[in-house]
């Protein structure tokens, strides 16, 4: 819930004014006030989906005449309106690699294949493999250019093995080390089902 009120409060107050040439006051800081307690998980898992969404459809649609002069400090260092949008999501990222070692992700060797933990040098490469033409052709949103959409997915995936002990693996190549894809046990809270057997 702390992540999804994180994300709303940066994108509405600071990111968003910013980019529509609005400076906050300069005691607008990074830190949003806590959630209430004892929220249902499925209200937090819809605060969540939602704010990330909404977030970004900002950066994928992001005006022509955005402001990207005025610069806001807020706690962290000056940034304009786009760097403030993804900042605190590459925070949790960088914070969710740092704990990846930490949790009980097993690495499988199967025969000419090593599944392992995702970990932050991988973006590029995943990044190559999302967007190359028809991988993404039987998703429900076949485009996935951004890079900052390959940096939340793998944020997302370690916040998920860190909530439900299972989640994705990166696939690689045992011989030449290299990443060759994705495959994944995923929680569906729609349906509240605990496996999506899923892989690019």
């Amino acid at each position: 819930m702390h992540m999804a009120i994180d994300e709303i409060y940066l994108r509405e107050l600071i990111a968003r004014p910013l980019l529509d040439g609005i400076k906050p006051p300069v005691d607008v800081s990074f830190l949003p006030p806590p959630p209430p307690y004892g929220i249902p998980k499925d209200v937090i898992f819809f605060w969540f989906d939602r704010s990330r969404i909404e977030t970004l459809s900002l950066l994928d649609n992001l005006p022509e005449d955005a402001n990207l002069d005025i610069t806001h400090e807020g706690g962290f260092e000056a940034m304009n309106g786009l760097q403030w949008l993804p900042s605190f999501s590459a925070y949790q990222y960088n914070s969710l690699c740092s704990r990846s070692s930490q949790m009980n992700i097993p690495t499988i060797a199967i025969d000419r294949l090593n599944l392992r933990p995702f970990m932050e040098d991988n973006t590029g490469s995943l990044h190559k493999i999302l967007t190359e033409r028809d991988v993404l052709c039987y998703f429900p949103n076949p485009k996935f250019s951004p890079m900052e959409k390959v940096r939340k997915l793998i944020a997302d995936q370690l916040n998920h093995w860190a909530e439900h002990a299972y989640g994705c693996w990166a696939v690689e190549h045992r011989l030449s080390n290299s990443l060759i894809g994705g495959w994944s046990l995923q929680y569906l809270p729609l349906f509240n089902r605990s496996f999506n057997v899923r892989s690019c």
